[in-house]
């Protein structure tokens, strides 16, 4: 995380620095994005980016925290009050407007597909705590639905949180990695409704 010597920045060279990380690491995977050039572009002394953070990685972490500070604020509306639909409704909801976000934020889509593509030491650094917040929440409100006997309570909360999980990233990453390099939102849509069809014929309750 940044320094404070970075916090007491005036907003505008804040703003500066974040720019140039955000192109450089839209440009490239975290392996192969120069920190060089990041600092060319916010033009700034080298000595004066170790004032700030401490490494790559500590810009990198910064950047990914920001995206995400802005991707929660752009859901808060959706995230609020979930108590009034089913976890799979709501589920829905929450990814269309991921994709949304993601259609105004393209280099955020960039990154994340550099990070989903390329799994490794730095997805798993950056992504471990998102995805177990996640996990939680998906966890408790699939228990709600138990309790409301929407859901079969045979079923483990935990894990049909995780199989959710891991079939919509499955998605992202498919898309994120075409051969042609486009970013299919429409049919990311069509699969991610298929993917929740198919979970609540497979394990709601019948009539």
């Amino acid at each position: 995380m940044p320094t404070s010597t970075f916090n007491n920045l005036n907003k505008a060279k804040q703003k500066r620095i974040f720019q140039a990380a955000l192109d450089e690491f839209a440009r490239a995977d975290y392996e192969h994005a120069k920190l060089s050039h990041i600092i060319k572009q916010a033009n700034i002394p080298r000595g004066s980016f170790y004032q700030y953070f401490e490494d790559k990685y500590d810009l990198y972490s910064y950047l990914i925290n920001q995206i995400g500070q802005d991707k929660l604020s752009y859901m808060s509306d959706t995230l609020k009050n979930p108590n009034n639909v089913t976890f799979l409704q709501w589920f829905k909801e929450i990814y269309k407007v991921g994709i949304r976000f993601a259609l105004d934020n393209p280099k955020y889509v960039q990154i994340s597909a550099h990070l989903l593509t390329k799994k490794g030491e730095i997805y798993n650094k950056v992504m471990k705590g998102n995805i177990d917040i996640a996990l939680d929440m998906y966890q408790s409100m699939i228990k709600k639905d138990q309790e409301l006997g929407i859901i079969k309570k045979e079923i483990n909360a935990r894990l049909l949180a995780k199989l959710v999980l891991d079939m919509t990233l499955n998605v992202s990453t498919e898309s994120l990695s075409s051969t042609d390099g486009t970013f299919n939102l429409e049919e990311m849509n069509k699969q991610i409704d298929q993917i929740i069809s198919i979970f609540e014929k497979g394990i709601t309750k019948g009539e």
